[in-house]
């Protein structure tokens, strides 16, 4: 996976930008490249993302909700409970219906 995903990010890094995508919201660009990889479980990349940058609303609550199990997995209370109630914040219908 994280060959693959370095090879995307190349990509991404060589086109620049945002490219859209038919059939998917958030493009294919450098930020949806970290995203993938905070959704599969690289808790320090998801630290180090930027989520003001993010597309929409849905990709920002997701952003929170994987900080969150980021902070859970490393013992950090506190900052998952700060991390899910901003994704709460952002986006309340979808951080409730989405499973984690």
């Amino acid at each position: 996976m994280r060959e693959l995903t370095d090879e995307a990010a190349a990509i991404a890094k060589d086109i620049g930008g945002t490219t859209l995508l038919r059939d998917h919201g958030g493009g294919f660009s450098p930020t949806t490249v970290q995203l993938h990889r905070i959704s599969a479980g690289d808790p320090s990349t998801a630290l180090a993302a930027a989520p003001h940058s993010l597309p929409s609303v849905e990709r920002r609550a997701r952003y929170y909700t994987d900080i969150a199990a980021a902070f859970g997995r490393w013992g950090r209370r506190d900052e998952c409970i700060r991390a899910l109630l901003a994704a709460e914040h952002r986006a309340p219908e979808e951080t409730h219906a989405r499973r984690p």
